[in-house]
């Protein structure tokens, strides 16, 4: 009977330094898997942006020579309009297998300029998705800036934003093709034409007048 008990305890003692192995395997492999993705995860950011006042993904895309929507796609924000101060994005690392064609950037933006004495000018163009038009004119604080896209079964759109400080005063999301609104600073303004898909000629009216 003693032997019987002997027995058991020393088969109940190795059952329990099995299950105890089996165990410290388990956590063994998932603390690996665990460490496995974090590193993937970091290694698919080729940086982390701070979002600053004023903030759009178009500009931080800009800023890292690529488009908005990736960056909106690798932290799962479905809505463009949605980041806010002080959130960190993920800048995803670019693929090596197919590079982004130097065809599709953006140019360096046309100035616009009014003759002398005027108030208002206007420019003409082509854009081709995914490709974007961009111009630029001087303004001061306080003036009246007005911009009136006109296209064909109004396809283009525009946004405008304060160069020096970010702010953005007409997004592309905003459906309107005019837009009116008073200058907050004395700066640079940024007009930016974009189609959703193929081409469209279009024509651009700018007028500034002091209030």
């Amino acid at each position: 009977m003693q032997a019987l008990h002997y027995f058991n305890t020393r088969r109940l003692a190795g059952l329990g330094q099995k299950a105890i192995l089996l165990s410290l395997a388990l956590m063994i492999l998932f603390s690996s898997l665990a460490f496995t993705f974090a590193s993937a995860s970091a290694a698919s950011c080729q940086a982390q942006h701070t979002v600053k006042r004023g903030e759009t993904l178009y500009l931080i895309g800009r800023k890292y020579n690529m488009t908005w929507d990736k960056i909106a796609k690798a932290n799962n924000i479905t809505n463009a309009n949605k980041i806010y101060v002080g959130q960190v994005l993920c800048i995803p690392a670019s693929s090596n297998a197919t590079p982004a064609p130097t065809a599709t950037a953006t140019p360096a933006p046309q100035r616009i300029s009014f003759v002398k004495g005027a108030i208002s000018g206007s420019v003409e163009g082509t854009v081709t998705a995914p490709a974007r038009n961009q111009y630029v004119l001087r303004a001061l604080k306080g003036q009246q800036m007005t911009v009136e896209i006109i296209s064909k079964d109004k396809k283009a759109n525009f946004a405008v934003q304060g160069v020096t400080d970010g702010q953005p005063l007409k997004r592309l999301e905003n459906e309107d093709r005019k837009w009116t609104g008073t200058l907050p600073a004395t700066q640079d303004y940024l007009i930016t034409v974009a189609s959703p898909s193929g081409s469209a000629a279009y024509t651009v009216v700018v007028t500034v007048v002091t209030k």
